[in-house]
């Protein structure tokens, strides 16, 4: 088969779609997969180390514009849409597969109107407005909460879960020699500043476990030489990371970890049974991080500290609270993996074909 994955942009849309893709491949090496995105924002670099061909179309987010803005937005995906015609006649795919993000739109817009089949994959709890419009006109609907079902109605919706990384499902808490208890901090793919920034402030209320706590700190590229400046006069064993490639390892040495609440990040602590502390990003679309963050407290599989809440006391005490309660920490470790699906890439390639292919 031939299958055109559109949208991305952030590592929450892209990750999953390479997942899938990498799915697709292994269910059949023959078949050819390319991705489509917006201009100027389709992180080509990582997806040619995944050996995908990328093509671009323009397109513009239209909501919350002014009236100008809006009119060169609309301008910018009509052209888009001419661009996505364009596309589909030369790659020709047997599917499109939209993953989120206005860039998804023309494409799957225009892969409809060719009579193509399509899919939309759903990562948040909340879709977001692209998938929400573009759900009336597809063929099947991924979603990775249970609660988006109240978003999308009909039998075209199947609940798969996020797909993450292949090289996650190898995960394994490893057997090492490190001494002590291992935070993990990770604030997506670029990072999080005021993340970083209260953690930092944090350690000097946890000296006393100096002998004992350890860290793993991805900063993001805007924030690591401000990180590392930071740790200098900290007394505590520590690994610093722009970006951490191997999130295998990472989590394998991790005890507990503190991040934002990203359909990716949410994907990846219950696939691999991981117990949290979740800050969601206040100004997410519609809130909706806190909205993920809130299916797993609500399950008892994370603890969530709201943006506007966040202080260096209270992050101290709570990272000291769990530290003293590792039976805690086990059990919300435990009602997070019983959230995971590790086998969603799986589920939605098997699907695909169905859609495809409804004879066998």
């Amino acid at each position: 088969m031939r299958i055109l994955i559109a949208g991305g942009g952030t590592g929450g849309h892209l990750f999953p779609g390479i997942a899938m893709a990498k799915e697709f491949e292994a269910k059949d090496p023959q078949n050819r997969v390319l991705f489509v995105g917006a201009r100027r924002k389709i992180p080509h670099q990582i997806l040619k180390q995944h050996g995908y061909n990328t093509r671009e179309v323009e397109s513009e987010a239209i909501v919350g514009k002014d009236l100008t803005h809006a009119v060169y937005a609309a301008y910018k995906v009509l052209k888009g849409l001419r661009q996505s015609f364009s596309i589909l006649k030369d790659f020709s795919p047997h599917l499109v597969v939209g993953v989120g993000g206005y860039s998804s739109g023309p494409m799957v817009l225009a892969a409809h109107m060719l009579r193509i089949k399509t899919a939309l994959h759903e990562q948040n709890v909340l879709p977001g407005l692209t998938n929400r419009i573009l759900s009336r006109f597809v063929d099947k609907i991924f979603i990775s909460f249970p609660e988006s079902k109240n978003y999308f109605s009909g039998k075209r919706t199947i609940l798969t879960g996020n797909p993450i990384r292949e090289c996650l499902l190898k995960y394994q808490v490893l057997s090492h020699s490190k001494r002590g208890f291992t935070l993990l901090i990770i604030g997506g793919s670029q990072g999080a500043h005021q993340v970083n920034a209260r953690f930092i402030s944090c350690l000097p209320y946890l000296e006393d476990l100096k002998e004992s706590l350890n860290i793993i700190h991805q900063t993001g590229e805007r924030d690591f030489e401000y990180v590392s400046n930071a740790y200098r006069d900290l007394p505590f064993e520590r690994k610093i990371f722009s970006f951490i490639n191997d999130m295998a390892w990472a989590y394998g040495q991790s005890d507990l970890v503190i991040g934002r609440a990203g359909a990716t990040t949410i994907a990846e602590l219950t696939a691999l049974g991981k117990p949290s502390i979740l800050i969601p990003y206040p100004y997410a679309s519609d809130n909706h991080q806190e909205m993920n963050a809130r299916v797993l407290v609500k399950k008892g599989a994370a603890h969530m500290i709201r943006n506007c809440d966040l202080n260096e006391k209270r992050l101290a005490d709570t990272i000291r609270m769990f530290y003293y309660h590792p039976q805690t920490l086990k059990i919300m470790a435990n009602k997070a993996a019983n959230l995971g699906r590790r086998n969603a890439s799986k589920v939605i390639v098997e699907e695909c074909y169905k859609l495809v292919n409804p004879k066998g």
